[in-house]
């Protein structure tokens, strides 16, 4: 008996979950990171936060355009990645994207891929970059996703001269792990 109701209530969960990614619809989300790493034991530890929330627009099925909107700031330390501006500054952050979801054997779970141009303005510096992330969304209702995506390909420059970093790959050991809402439309 139990088996049945469980079987059932992942069927009327598959059926209500339908269409989270159709044209017409929002989603709604953000990412927040605080890094703390040291090159080796005589160096200064540094601390980095960002919080970036977003918000993005189904203009065809499983195609979202959106835009994320934050600050970043650098705490400590000598700069380590291009992921930070320099010490004791802060950043504000503009991250265009496109995001496109595949559909898969169930409406539940849909794997993506997104593009984004992370843009950070602070005092004295400029930050670009480019990114392709690859992720995967379970959906356990009909507008609210779990989501998992990895680092995928990245380049990442400074204006002031400062080093340019190309990266292939992921790093396993360091998933985005998130909460989406889906909202609106039909």
């Amino acid at each position: 008996m139990k088996k049945i109701l469980l079987i059932a209530a992942l069927f009327v969960t598959t059926l209500s979950v339908s269409a989270q990614t159709e044209k017409g619809k929002w989603l709604l989300g953000g990412s927040a990171a605080v890094l703390s790493s040291k090159a080796n034991e005589d160096a200064d530890s540094e601390t980095s936060f960002k919080v970036v929330p977003y918000v993005g627009y189904f203009i065809n099925n499983n195609f979202a355009l959106g835009l994320g909107i934050g600050y970043q700031e650098k705490i400590g330390g000598q700069d380590l990645t291009t992921d930070v501006i320099v010490d004791g500054e802060g950043a504000f952050v503009v991250e265009p994207f496109g995001r496109y979801y595949a559909k898969t054997a169930s409406d539940n779970f849909k794997f993506f891929g997104q593009l984004s141009v992370p843009l950070a303005f602070g005092d004295n510096i400029t930050q670009w970059g480019v990114r392709v992330s690859p992720g995967f969304a379970f959906f356990p209702t009909k507008k609210v996703a779990l989501e998992l995506a990895l680092n995928g390909i990245s380049y990442d420059a400074i204006s002031d001269g400062g080093p340019s970093v190309f990266t292939i790959g992921t790093n396993f050991f360091a998933p985005r792990l998130g909460i989406v809402f889906h909202l609106g439309g039909k």
